[in-house]
């Protein structure tokens, strides 16, 4: 990936922590790994995590560690872009970034809702 191009997705990236923590983009677990933040009328943006055995020196175990996959897809589900962290290490700590505060942002409504149903 061309350097500028590199930073536009850097820069977009922090965007959209941004708007997470702001509460703009509102995430859905698809799965324990997986977020969705879907658009009626423009597509979504999934962001996976997976975790790797990578292997070390000789005569140690593997080393178990979490890679980045951010798709965006228009309606009909074909991908537009696709990011991974083992793109560098900048984008990787970005999506790493941003897989956390979309965690945190849905804790933050589980825990929101079982306050809001508990009696009073």
């Amino acid at each position: 990936m061309a350097n500028e191009t590199t930073s536009e997705v850097l820069k977009y990236l922090d965007e959209m922590v941004q708007a997470t923590r702001a509460g703009k983009m509102i995430w859905r677990r698809e799965n324990p790994t997986t977020f969705v933040w879907a658009t009626a009328n423009r597509g979504k943006i999934v962001l996976q995590r997976t975790v790797a055995n990578v292997p070390t020196q000789m005569g140690r175990p593997p080393q178990r560690v979490s890679r980045y996959v951010l798709l965006a897809m228009d309606l009909s589900d074909v991908e537009q872009l696709q990011l991974q962290s083992t793109q560098g290490p900048d984008i990787d700590a970005k999506l790493r970034n941003l897989y956390v505060e979309i965690e945190s942002s849905i804790a933050r409504r589980g825990l929101d809702f079982l306050k809001s149903i508990l009696p009073g």
